[in-house]
């Protein structure tokens, strides 16, 4: 039986999420964070689309990801077959690391982009990977101005929020504050 096919449109932001085969801790080593990372990186430098946040946990990663002209499903494929061929080769393994297709959820009021960019950044706290929001595998470090030079289109969001970049990382932060005590986030 073949799959639904998704109808995904340009101009939108999706709350993209990637789960471990089989539930397993593929991502359990730094090492492994940093190889998925450096293949995002790749791709966000090869295809055109916006990456707005990501959160990579021991068996999933949350990315936000603004489809532009790329076909989200080319961007998500290029990711997870170039991740899986490094994983295996590394590891002497043939089977998938992810399982089956990502899941795509539509972002689409500025409201809801913040809430699932506080739901991406509050899950390795909320998970207890970390014990505070400085996890070292998250985009959260870009919005609080810790970190200098980012490769990803956090200045973009910020935009949207307010005219001043000072201002934006105060209502994101502002935001995020609302949902870390929320046991229902």
């Amino acid at each position: 039986m073949s799959r639904k096919l998704r109808n995904l449109q340009q101009e939108t932001v999706y709350h993209v999420v990637y789960k471990g085969n089989n539930g397993e801790f593929l991502l359990r080593h730094d090492v492994d964070k940093n190889m998925l990372l450096e293949t995002i990186k790749r791709y966000r430098l090869r295809y055109d689309f916006e990456l707005y946040a990501f959160s990579i946990m021991d068996n999933h990663v949350h990315m936000l990801i603004k489809m532009c002209e790329t076909p989200l499903s080319k961007v998500m494929q290029g990711i997870s077959q170039s991740f899986t061929q490094r994983y295996n080769r590394k590891y002497e393994r043939s089977s998938h690391v992810f399982d089956g297709r990502y899941f795509a959820s539509p972002c689409l009021t500025l409201y809801s982009i913040m809430k699932t960019m506080a739901y991406i950044h509050l899950n390795p706290f909320k998970a207890g990977l970390s014990k505070n929001l400085n996890y070292l595998w998250s985009s959260h470090y870009a919005y609080t101005g810790r970190v200098g030079q980012v490769w990803f289109d956090s200045l973009a969001l910020m935009k949207r929020l307010k005219e001043s970049v000072k201002s934006a990382k105060e209502t994101y932060l502002q935001h995020l504050e609302k949902f870390k005590n929320d046991p229902f986030y």
